[in-house]
């Protein structure tokens, strides 16, 4: 039963997927788009001092704990499993356990 829902749901996501960018595909071309800033960063008329912009995603999980990317560098601890994991060097600690698959 959790299967068939699943499959309906991804269907109707797909489906639901297709004709939204449809639409958007058929009616507009990406090159006669403006080339005005968008104002995500700072004007430089406006800001003499130097401006350095980070970009960055936190997530938490259940199966991973906490992480923090950093330009493409994973920080992470997971307190569940007692480890940390480090750019370059991958995860230290206790040994990562198999979670069960379930239907």
């Amino acid at each position: 039963m959790p299967l068939r829902l699943l499959t309906i749901a991804f269907i109707s996501g797909f489906i639901l997927f297709l004709v939204s960018t449809s639409k958007i595909a058929n009616s507009q071309d990406w090159r006669a788009a403006s080339k005005e800033p968008v104002g995500l960063a700072p004007d430089p008329a406006l800001t003499p001092e130097a401006v350095v912009q980070v970009y960055g995603a936190l997530t938490a999980s259940g199966v991973e704990g906490l992480e923090l990317n950093l330009l493409g560098l994973t920080f992470g601890i997971n307190p569940f499993e007692p480890s940390i994991k480090l750019p370059l060097v991958g995860r230290l600690g206790g040994a990562r356990r198999d979670l069960p698959l379930s239907n």
